[in-house]
């Protein structure tokens, strides 16, 4: 795509923006509605499951500060991609680790370590996505039209949080595992747009 117009987003950019952080909120969010009860379920006790979700929350806070330092030299486009990219992949890994519980291919412990893993991967590599989506908008806006885009795009992530749950309840009657195939096929889905869509700011292109 060739250079869009300075000093505002074109239609194109701030709809694959707010998909971007959709799917990425959604992702985040169904895990809170399904894995207290599946853990459970499955043999975790409740500082287990507290352990698989808490670390990783710190450390999607802490990865986005880091990581729009990160954007700076590498920049945004790289890592919306790589945030879409690891989030899909370590929502789906955490569906692939409850689908080997439920056939008995791992222990408890096993399971829990694992879990642990993939959300903590997810934790650190897609808290990338915010803050490149909000520097993206910040390279492409004037002052005068920043604060509207930061808000069209914004508005993504907590409505994904609202429709996380919804998933989960919408899919798990098909399996324990598939809302997290789903929310990582999603999340991957976005990816073509992305390239697509968005182009690198000049000052951020390699030289």
């Amino acid at each position: 795509m060739g250079q869009p117009s300075a000093g505002h987003l074109t239609g194109a950019e701030t709809g694959v923006l707010f998909a971007s952080l959709f799917m990425m909120a959604i992702s985040n969010s169904f895990v809170f509605a399904i894995l207290p009860p599946v853990g459970r379920g499955y043999g975790l006790s409740e500082l287990q499951i507290s352990l698989i979700v808490s670390p990783a929350a710190l450390v999607f806070v802490i990865g986005s500060g880091l990581w729009g330092f990160v954007s700076e030299r590498v920049g945004r486009k790289p890592l919306i991609v790589t945030a879409l990219v690891a989030g899909g992949i370590a929502t789906a890994c955490l569906g692939a680790v409850l689908a080997a519980r439920e056939a008995n291919a791992l222990t408890v412990g096993t399971t829990f370590i694992l879990l642990m893993l993939s959300r903590i991967a997810f934790g650190a590599l897609g808290s990338g996505l915010m803050p490149s989506a909000q520097a993206y908008v910040a390279d492409r806006t004037s002052h005068q039209r920043r604060t509207g885009s930061m808000a069209a795009i914004g508005a993504g992530f907590p409505f994904g949080l609202i429709c996380g749950p919804g998933l989960a309840a919408a899919t798990t009657g098909f399996g324990i595992e598939v809302p997290f195939y789903v929310a990582g096929l999603l999340s991957l889905l976005v990816l073509p747009f992305v390239l697509i869509f968005l182009s690198e700011p000049r000052h951020l292109r390699p030289k």
